[in-house]
């Protein structure tokens, strides 16, 4: 397994115990979730998502936003030591991420998100500015629940 393969393991694993709608695992229990070897599962995460746009970054020399929504057609710009199954892996993965990652910020009641306001800008503005994540249901999420997220994250 080489690093890449190793990091998107590592995330996708965070995000099936914390991201999903189960009702005992959830974007909750990301946030409330204890320290242990010296970091939280929140503190993992972001950790995790960080390293992997590093990496993407990196080995592919591209902002990864820039890749997040576009038709595989216009995928072009590969370069040539990379293999194209692996690059589409890569972007089949950040769309999977930002979908989950969207849902779960929805489903989360609104007065746990007040409590954890802070904690979910935070979030949000890792994904942006290592991944840009495109939260595609955040706008129709503020508008329902009248909550400005930019403020949030000037503050954060």
């Amino acid at each position: 397994m080489n690093e890449f393969e190793q990091i998107l393991q590592s995330l996708n694993g965070i995000m099936e115990f914390y991201l999903t709608k189960r009702k005992d695992y959830s974007l909750e229990c990301l946030l409330e979730s204890p320290v242990k070897n010296g970091q939280s599962a929140y503190e993992l995460f972001l950790h995790t998502v960080k390293t992997l746009y590093q990496f993407i970054h990196e080995k592919f020399t591209i902002e990864p936003r820039d890749l997040i929504g576009k038709p595989n057609d216009e995928l072009i710009d590969v370069p040539d030591d990379v293999e194209l199954p692996l690059y589409q892996r890569m972007i089949n993965q950040l769309e999977k991420a930002s979908d989950s990652f969207s849902e779960a910020i929805n489903s989360l009641p609104s007065e746990k998100y007040e409590e954890y306001r802070e904690k979910i800008a935070t979030l949000v503005m890792h994904t942006v500015l290592h991944g840009g994540m495109v939260l595609r249901t955040q706008k129709q999420y503020i508008e329902n629940n009248m909550i400005n997220l930019t403020t949030d994250l000037q503050v954060a």
